[in-house]
């Protein structure tokens, strides 16, 4: 899992930059360490990713375009591709750690999925991916 402490964005843009390390499998689990992190905050940006997160420590809140929601430790949620959202960490009492799972929405649909799919199953004839 990749230790991520900052992020990166598209130059002239929201867009945060993706640090896959294969082109062809578009995935990053990550553990944000979000005290080090220069802002209590991640600013407004978006991404053609899908972004599934778990709260392992202290309490983050996420915002979009449709409101605010805040997640302690222990709960998770789902940003769709695309979406536009900032978070904010709640507290400096104890860490503020975050588990992330990005991955393009072609991961799990379309010709890449299929590629995988057809690779997987072709190694076992009882394969049941849908």
């Amino acid at each position: 899992m990749r230790i991520t402490r900052s992020l990166e964005f598209q130059l002239g843009s929201k867009e945060e930059k993706m640090p896959y390390t294969a082109s062809n499998f578009p995935y990053i689990a990550s553990q944000a360490e979000l005290d080090w992190y220069r802002e209590p905050f991640v600013p407004w940006h978006w991404h053609k990713a899908i972004e599934l997160f778990y709260i392992e420590s202290g309490e983050l809140e996420y915002c979009t375009p449709n409101g605010t929601i805040v997640f302690p430790a222990g709960s998770g949620g789902l940003i769709n591709s695309n979406v536009l959202h900032m978070t904010k960490f709640q507290t400096r009492r104890e860490k503020n750690i975050q588990l992330l799972h990005i991955f393009e929405p072609e991961l799990i649909g379309g010709k890449l999925w299929k590629s995988y799919r057809t690779k997987i199953c072709h190694a076992d004839p009882y394969c049941v991916l849908a």
